[in-house]
């Protein structure tokens, strides 16, 4: 459970809860974070996410990673903004076969909803691929990055929701 030391005196009450299962081979969980509660100035916030991997053998597996986000707003801001992206993946595994800590390509795809309720009526729909090389050996490592996108939007909520599950 998540706790935040601000409410553990004024509101004693779990901030958010993940539930994980494993076995060997998949891994799964399902979680979700109450990030604001109503108030004067403010209303309601959370975040719902999820990741999963399944491995069909040693060096081929797939995936997925994804979260809803909704931030209420208030009479001081006026705004409500609702964004849910998914990111399943399949992903390539090199290095038992050269002797690397990893050897790995994974392509995905992203998948996005957007939408502010004040900024704008319509809900946006932007999608990506992506895809990852990465290379460890010794300690060392270097991974790259490729997304394209129909929306350059896209980026900026992969940005939004990598620093919100971290």
């Amino acid at each position: 459970a998540i706790f935040s030391d601000i409410t553990k005196v004024n509101d004693p009450n779990v901030e958010g809860v993940t539930l994980k299962y494993r076995t060997p081979r998949l891994f799964a969980e399902i979680g979700g974070d109450m990030t604001g509660y109503t108030g004067v100035d403010r209303r309601e916030s959370f975040m719902i996410y999820t990741a999963g991997n399944y491995n069909f053998l040693e060096w081929l597996s797939a995936g997925w990673d994804g979260a809803y986000t909704h931030v209420g707003g208030s009479h001081i801001k006026v705004t409500r903004v609702d964004m849910a992206m998914i990111n399943p993946f399949l992903k390539v595994d090199f290095s038992r076969k050269y002797g690397f800590e990893e050897l790995s390509l994974k392509a995905g795809a992203l998948a996005s909803y957007q939408h502010d309720h004040y900024i704008d009526s319509e809900s946006h729909f932007p999608i990506a691929a992506e895809g990852i090389f990465t290379a460890k050996k010794w300690g060392l490592g270097l991974e790259n990055t490729v997304q394209i996108s129909k929306d350059a939007a896209i980026s900026k909520a992969r940005a939004e929701q990598d620093i919100a599950i971290a």
